[in-house]
């Protein structure tokens, strides 16, 4: 990858759709019906990122449970095998390990590199996994203050993660309005930039492609990856280089960053990771290009404030 900017993770959605009901979760403003990603799909983007030169984190996670997709092992074992050197990691909230516990010898035989468990105040899942058994093979960690999130170090590790339900966390997550499916949207864009578009690339369980991982109902379309040659294809696409332009103006004035509340991260290493590149100033065609409809690319469930 050429370019003087690149993701450091690439997040894929396996399932699109959850066992739990949390409120303030993107996921009560859309379809209740769970969608699977397939062994098809995972092997197109594994081929991409291959042909990429793609050596960074990959997640397994989105807008659902990924441990509810019945052959989740064998997806790891895809993304594994085409790229030995990533990092390939999963966010769960437990259901599928704690009902089937051998899953989680299976992630991690399968290539699975570490796996977080996000904890929540109505349940004990730190208990829970301590006891499973075998479990002393692997790297136990505790997410809180100075415990990194992703640790390449350590193979084959286990992060509990406290529950991120009751506010700002000893880590560095917290809770965001999931660009208004999740929690009230903004009344007005906040004046910042944001580095997940830069970071993070994130492709949904059809691969269709949307701004960013946040934007939960996918109404900020820009291609669908099954459909591209090379990852760059996806990854410099237009509609996402306009949105970088205008972000890198602190300008969120187009939706549905207009009404994300996200704050992340290391904004001013932007766009490259050593903040050294000049990102262009974004043309009149790039602001029409960010202000393009398309239909959401996930059946929506109205809110209360909606």
């Amino acid at each position: 990858m050429n370019r003087p900017y690149y993701p450091f993770c690439v997040q894929i959605e396996l399932v699109q759709g959850c066992n739990r009901n949390c409120e303030f979760c993107g996921t009560q403003g859309i379809e209740k019906t769970v969608h699977f990603t397939t062994a098809d799909t995972i092997s197109h983007v594994a081929r991409l990122l291959k042909r990429s030169g793609f050596t960074g984190r990959i997640l397994l996670a989105g807008h659902g449970e990924p441990t509810l997709h019945p052959e989740a092992a064998k997806l790891v074992g895809i993304m594994k095998a085409a790229l030995p050197k990533a990092h390939i990691s999963m966010f769960t909230n437990g259901y599928g390990v704690l009902k089937k516990p051998e899953l989680l010898h299976q992630l991690f035989g399968a290539g699975l590199d570490a796996i977080m468990f996000d904890e929540y105040s109505d349940n004990i899942l730190y208990r829970k996994i301590k006891s499973i058994e075998g479990i002393n093979r692997y790297t136990v960690d505790v997410l809180y203050k100075g415990v990194p999130l992703f640790d390449r170090s350590k193979k084959k590790r286990v992060v509990i993660a406290p529950p991120i339900e009751e506010g700002e966390t000893k880590m560095n997550r917290k809770l965001c309005n999931h660009c208004g499916a999740g929690m009230p949207p903004l009344k007005r864009p906040l004046a910042k930039k944001c580095s997940i578009i830069f970071r993070d690339f994130f492709i949904r369980w059809d691969g269709n492609v949307a701004i960013c991982c946040n934007d939960f109902r996918g109404e900020y379309y820009v291609c669908n990856i099954n459909e591209c040659n090379v990852f760059e294809e996806a990854y410099f696409h237009p509609r996402l280089e306009a949105a970088r332009k205008r972000l890198m103006q602190n300008d969120r004035g187009f939706y549905p960053c207009s009404i994300c509340d996200v704050t992340p991260l290391r904004v001013g290493l932007l766009p490259d990771k050593k903040g050294t590149y000049t990102m262009p100033l974004p043309t009149e065609a790039d602001i029409r290009l960010t202000e393009n409809k398309y239909p959401p690319l996930a059946v929506l469930r109205k809110r209360e404030w909606e």
